[in-house]
This record gives structure tokens, sequence and C-alpha cells, in this order.
């Protein structure tokens, strides 16, 4: 089983120990480079053609294996097994998939480039304050997503369609454009100061450095395996890509919270946890100004009110503006207001709204209110899950858990979910490759497993989507089945939906011509891979006038 680069996530970590730990201060190092295996790259979001100081080139050298043992040795006695970390619990089936680990020493060579003497001086006498020379300490925490594939959960009998997993996340990989399974794991490596330098400069040179040289102790992932099924050992090989290759930490222990979030919410009488989703850039958001009210002053006007706005001009030809029932007054010269197309802002304090300003020739002015806000969209293959109006939705970042996040737009036909954030907002929640957004979708209503008829497969959230003349209908199957509706104004029914003969655990076809304001029956018609026909009882729907 092929996971991405685990090393790469060991960069990522450094990053995270310097901006986060040591300075404190993630915009201190303005680039960082990173080297391993002869190959030197950058994050993304740094590539910058010109360096700026001061940064950081992370140089990561070859392992030193500390301790281990083979994991076929104690594969059934997990007490005895130091090395035994288990990763992915089926409460369904109470199956567990265990990962078998090797400590490992890391040396890593960072080196600061600075722009002055003094800068070098203070960033050396920084990193000594943090780092104890020739001492391993262990303060530094952060979660690596690695990548489980479909099937081999699958001959693990882990369903993830069906059953309630812990600690599975699913992520999108962007080398290949698909969302991909994985599971959190938690490190919590030992560092050690080997040695830190800054070389006396002289006249010639153009930047200073500060080469500090550690030691990482930390755990290597080896096999992944399930302990009710001996001899299903999978080995796990890291997949060496391009620059592009860097996949998702993050800077906080995030597993503890979702999964402590997860008990919270199986306690409940309905309801369960389909999907933990990592966001972990802002590729798929976008920016987005509303407008929330709008008000024209005429030239000869003193006093002016909207819903929102109020205006009053002053003896001094001064327009004052209160915004909801503030006492606060934006104050603008009447003369300073240019003539439209030009404008002029006025930021509202301690909020995402902000007013804009322009007058015609007549002088009457117009002032619009505005408000920023900033809309992610996360978007599945119909095939891998099916977003439906039963899910809601709990968002995690750092310390930072919403629940039940209600300010969200679906979007049935294409699959996906917007969700819309104010500025302030989206200045707390942005994620990043080191610390992303974990979004958790919460089924309300489905309960696995579930059935109906007596026979198998299993299924759930059997559901309705109706317009005006067309409706969705989705569904999911406990097994691999074909995608198929029929439907008509009586049971007699009459009509089916395309075919789709790939095998699949969730479901969606779309229902066209449809009369409005009308009552339609339908029933869902599978077959599984052994070319079992199931047919479900008889569901209706009235399309919209």
């Amino acid at each position: 089983m092929y996971i991405h680069n685990f090393f790469a996530d060991l960069l990522l970590a450094v990053k995270v120990l310097f901006d986060t730990h040591i300075f404190r201060n993630e915009n201190y190092i303005r680039r960082y480079e990173f080297n391993m295996g002869n190959r030197t790259f950058q994050l993304p979001q740094d590539y910058k053609p010109v360096f700026e100081f001061p940064n950081i080139m992370v140089v990561l050298n070859d392992e030193v294996p500390v301790f281990g043992q083979r994991v076929t040795v104690t594969q059934n006695l997990a007490g005895y097994n130091i090395d035994q970390i288990p990763v992915l619990y089926d409460i369904t089936t109470e199956n567990i998939l265990y990962v078998q680990e090797e400590i490992v020493n890391i040396p890593i060579t960072a080196t600061v480039n600075c722009e002055s003497s003094f800068q070098a001086k203070e960033v050396a006498n920084v990193v000594r304050r943090w780092l104890p020379i020739n001492k391993f300490i262990q303060f530094l925490e952060y979660t690596s997503f690695l990548e489980v594939s479909e099937q081999f959960l699958s001959r693990s009998n882990f369903n993830i369609n069906s059953d309630q997993i812990v600690n599975l996340y699913t992520k999108l990989n962007h080398r290949t454009g698909q969302v991909v399974d994985c599971f959190s794991i938690l490190y919590k490596p030992f560092i050690r100061l080997d040695s830190i330098s800054a070389p006396v400069p002289d006249s010639t040179q153009r930047s200073y450095q500060v080469t500090v040289d550690m030691t990482w102790m930390v755990q290597f992932p080896l096999h992944l395996y399930n302990d009710k099924m001996p001899g299903t050992i999978e080995k796990i090989d890291i997949s060496i890509v391009n620059t592009s290759g860097f996949e998702p930490i993050s800077d906080w222990p995030s597993s503890k919270i979702i999964n402590h979030t997860s008990s919270d919410l199986i306690n409940l009488k309905k309801g369960y946890i389909r999907r933990n989703f990592v966001v972990y850039d802002d590729f798929n958001s976008a920016d987005h100004v509303l407008t929330d009210d709008t008000l024209v002053v005429p030239a000869d006007s003193i006093i002016a009110k909207s819903t929102i706005l109020t205006t009053t001009k002053s003896a001094d030809d001064r327009l004052l503006i209160g915004v909801d029932d503030s006492e606060t007054r934006y104050k603008i010269a009447i003369d300073d207001v240019p003539v439209a197309p030009d404008s002029t802002n006025i930021d509202i304090s301690n909020s995402d709204r902000f007013l804009v300003l322009s007058k015609n020739l007549a002088g009457d002015i117009s002032i619009y209110l505005h408000r920023s806000t900033r809309d992610l969209v996360v978007k599945f293959d119909p095939s891998d899950f099916t977003i439906t109006e039963d899910y809601s939705y709990n968002l995690f970042s750092g310390t930072i858990i919403i629940k039940d996040y209600q300010n969200y737009t679906l979007d049935l036909i294409h699959n996906q979910v917007s969700f819309s954030f104010s500025a302030s907002d989206w200045l707390r929640l942005k994620p990043t490759i080191t610390h992303p957004l974990i979004i958790q979708f919460y089924n309300k209503e489905g309960v696995f497993p579930f059935q109906f008829g007596g026979v198998p497969p299993k299924f759930a959230n059997v559901k309705a989507i109706p317009k005006s003349t067309t409706a969705l209908i989705t569904w999911t199957s406990g097994e691999p089945t074909t995608t198929q509706v029929e439907y008509g104004l009586t049971t007699e029914y009459g009509n089916f939906t395309e075919l789709k003969e790939d095998l699949a655990h969730t479901h969606q076809s779309i229902l066209y011509n449809l009369n409005t304001f009308t009552t339609y029956h339908y029933r869902i018609n599978t077959t599984d891979e052994n070319n079992n026909e199931y047919i479900s009882e008889d569901y209706s729907f009235t399309t919209n006038p």
C-alpha cells in the first residue's frame, strides 16, 4: 500500500517547529526551501522569484533505525507489542486496524539565512532558548493523514458506506483530483539540538547564516493490518512524487477532538458521522461582496434613513453616517465624496462590513453597505459519496470547534456544498497545509445497519428531492450494486431511469420530464455483483408547482 511521502510530513513539522514554537509567528520566516534526496523544492504557495530574509533551507538526511520488532511476531498479542498502534476502529463490526511502527533517528539541518549579523545572532539566541544542546525534549505534536485504500478496508471487513468508523478521514488529492480515504496518526517526536553555529561575517557577505543541526526521534509506519485476520498484512510504501506532493499535516492533535466529538454524537439515538473531510488550502474558495443596505441622500436633504443606515448633514458640510442602532457616527466631508463611477470606502469598525459612497452631478449621494464573505466549496464524486439535505456540519480548526454550522448552501445536482464565512471567521478558520480545516459530515437521520424487506443489500437514506419537472433520488447500499429507479404516476410505474452498471455504495438518479405539482411513485431496482436483483418497497414524492 502506498502512502504519500512520510518524510514530507516531517519537513512540514520542521516548519511548524519554527513558526509555531520557536518564533511564534508564522510570518517571521518569509520562505522555506526543502531538500530531500538531492532535490530542492518549495511549498507552491511559498514560491517567490526573489529571496526574502529571513528564509530557511531544511535538509533531511538518511534515517537510522533505533528499535522495533516484526509485525508477524506479535500480531495477536497487542498488549505485548509496544510498536502496535490502533488507527481505525469499526464500531459496527468491532474490527480494529493497526499500524506497526519502528522508531528512527533522522538528522535534519535547518540553515537560516538572515539579512544582517544582528538578525543572525537574534535567531541563534531564540533557537538556543527553545532547544538545549545534546538533550532530547518532547513538546511538538503534529498529525499526519495517511492514505488507506478502499480495497484494503473492504478486505478487512470495513465498510465505509454503512459502518461507523472512528478516525476515518477523507481528503482531496490534488495530483489525481480524487477524494481518498485516510486515517490520522499523532506524532510526538523527540527533538535534540546537536549544534548551532553563526559564522563570523566578512565584508563580502550578502547574507548571514545560522546553521541548526538537529536529530528527530520519531516513529516510522511500516505495516497496516487487522488483528482479527492474521495474514492480511499490508506493507506501507512511501510514494515519491514531484514537488507538488506535499500532503497536509495538522499542527494540533486534531484526532483527539474529532474522536471525542464522535463519542458525543454516537450516544444520540439517531445519527452517525459519514465523513471527516480535510481541507488544507483555499483553492476552492472565493471572495464575495454582499450588499446589506442602500441609501440615497438627496442633495437638499438634511436627514435620510433606510433600514440600517441613517445620515445627517452637519453645519460644516459633513455627512454623519450611522449603522444599525450604534451611537458611532462615520464622518466624511461632502466635497470629498467622488462623482460616480469613482467612489470612496469607509470601514465599519469591528465588523466585516464597509460603506461605499459616490455622488451624481446633482449632488445626490449614494451609500452602499457591503459585507465581505468567503465561500468554500466541497464537492464529491457521486460514486464515492452523495450529499443530501440530511447532513449537518461540524467544523474543527485547531482548538476552534463549531458544531452544527448553519451558513451553507447545498447544490444537490452537482453533489456539492458551499460554506459561507464572514471575513473575520475566515481569518480564524482559513486552512493551510499545516493547519487544516476539518469538516465533519454528520447524518442526522440515517441509522446503520438498516434494511427493508428482510433481504440484503442494506439500504438507507432513500430520499427524493423534487423540482418542478425533475427529481433527484438518492440512497446508500451496504454492498456494491447497480443504480436504477423505476417510476410512474401509479404503483404500476412504467418508466426507468438510465441504468448505471458500475457497482457503487452511494447512488443517485435523476428523473426528467415530470409534470408540475404531481405525485409520482418510485422504487429502487438494483443488482449486485452476483446478478441478484433487489427491488425496494414503494416510495412517493410530489413535484413543485
